[in-house]
């Protein structure tokens, strides 16, 4: 988690949002593993940059592998998309996880995408 959280501090402003869709959405024993898709989202200007863009796409490896190395979960897959073709849906079974308070400790964030309700 300092991994992940040295790499949010340094470049965490250029994502939106970080979505994770679990399976098992219940507790498991400690035999069991979670299933993990994420997503994380960026602003189209972000990825319409190339030094954006690529700092946004090492950003997402980053957190990928790390996520890899965590006891009990399995990554299925990990990915950057733009906020555009991010879904309604998506939002709908995913669950958006809060990592503003790495990235924003100045203020109140502005460019964070909406967390589904």
């Amino acid at each position: 988690m300092r991994r992940i959280e040295t790499a949010l501090k340094h470049d965490g402003g250029l994502i939106t949002g970080i979505f994770l869709w679990v399976d098992p959405s219940e507790e498991i024993t400690p035999e069991e593993h979670y299933r993990i898709i994420m997503r994380l989202t960026a602003k189209e200007e972000v990825l319409e940059q190339p030094a954006t863009e690529a700092a946004a796409l090492a950003l997402t490896e980053t957190i990928g592998q790390e996520f890899e190395g965590i006891n009990g979960v399995e990554i299925v897959d990990y990915q950057l998309v733009s906020e555009a073709d991010f879904s309604l849906a998506d939002m709908r079974t995913m669950l958006r996880w809060d990592y503003d308070y790495l990235s924003y400790r100045a203020g109140t964030p502005d460019d964070t995408a909406p967390a589904a309700t």
